[in-house]
């Protein structure tokens, strides 16, 4: 019974080194697996916020093409600018050319 007692004791006495040592070590591969996580779900992420400037491009051409406000000329520009650069022209379409008139940006130009 003795002999018991003294390994418990030395158990309780070793336990805060021993958490010391392995709660570092925990926590190190916790963050490494949270890392390689978020690595594995990189591509995903990529893939989908191409697809959605994908959707937003051509959403920024078909607006162009049926914009009313546009007139012949400018609906021109517009497709041909949100063609040709498909991410500067989609968004300075998306910012200054929807409203069909030059825009609070270029109004006094």
């Amino acid at each position: 019974m003795c002999v018991l007692n003294m390994k418990l004791l030395l158990h309780l006495i070793l336990l805060p080194f021993k958490l010391l040592l392995v709660l570092p070590l925990v926590v190190i591969f916790f963050a490494l697996g949270l890392i390689g996580l978020c690595l594995a779900l990189l591509p995903v992420g990529l893939g989908l916020l191409g697809l959605l400037g994908a959707v937003f491009w051509v959403a920024m051409l078909v607006h162009a093409i049926l914009n009313d406000r546009l007139t012949g000329g400018s609906r021109l520009a517009w497709v041909l600018a949100v063609w040709f650069l498909p991410v500067i022209g989609a968004a300075f379409y998306f910012l200054v050319g929807r409203s069909g008139n030059r825009g609070p940006l270029l109004a006094n130009a």
